[in-house]
Formats: C-alpha cells, structure tokens, sequence
C-alpha cells in the first residue's frame, strides 16, 4: 500500500478552501509505503519508507529522501502506514518532530502537516 501525500504552504483563502475536502495526506509533498519484504530492513526497523518526494514541498525542504524511514514522529513510534496515516491526523495544523533513518543514520527534522 502507498500513500500520496503533500504539504503545502496556505497561500489565501481560494487556495485554502479549494484544498479543505482534500485528506491530510494528499498535501504532504511526498509518498509513503511499509517496508518491502524485499528490503534490508524488512524485520530490523520498524517505520514507513519515504517513496517519493516532490521538489519544492514541505517534505523536500524537510529534507527527506526516497529511501528514509520515518520511524517516529514527535518521539512516538511508527511502526506501519497505518500508524502513519494516524498519526498525521492527529497531528494535523502542528509542525512534528520526525525521527528518520537514513543508512545507517538517524536524524531528526520538522515538518509542518496541513
């Protein structure tokens, strides 16, 4: 399962009204999947794999990367897309504390959910 989702910026009230029946998910600026059983990863790391990020969205000018791993947000565990997926929501309006994997690297980075 892959989830689209893009953060944007609040650019007037049009842009604000013609985006607020879209899902949280949809304005994040990137995609998301659970790890593959094909990964490396698969059963050492638990979190959601960054798929694709969108030049110039939030996710991109977070940082992130095709490849990373989301593997908390806000220092709370993300253990599937699911999670994600729930998380975000409650989230929604906040700028989260997001703890990524990237190699054999963790790192931290904010980012703003719409």
């Amino acid at each position: 399962m892959t989830i689209h989702a893009r953060i944007g910026k609040k650019s007037g009230a049009s842009k604000a009204s013609a985006n607020s029946g879209m899902n949280n998910n949809q304005r994040i600026g990137a995609s998301f999947g659970n790890i593959d059983k094909r990964s490396p990863l698969y059963g050492q790391v638990q979190g959601v794999v960054v798929t694709r990020v969108k030049r110039g969205e939030a996710a991109d000018e977070a940082g992130l990367q095709p490849g990373d791993v989301i593997v908390a947000i806000k220092h709370r565990p993300i253990r599937n897309l699911v999670e994600f997926k729930q998380t975000l929501a409650v989230d929604k309006g906040q700028t989260v504390l997001l703890t990524v994997r990237r190699g054999n690297s963790i790192f931290f980075t904010t980012l703003s959910i719409p």
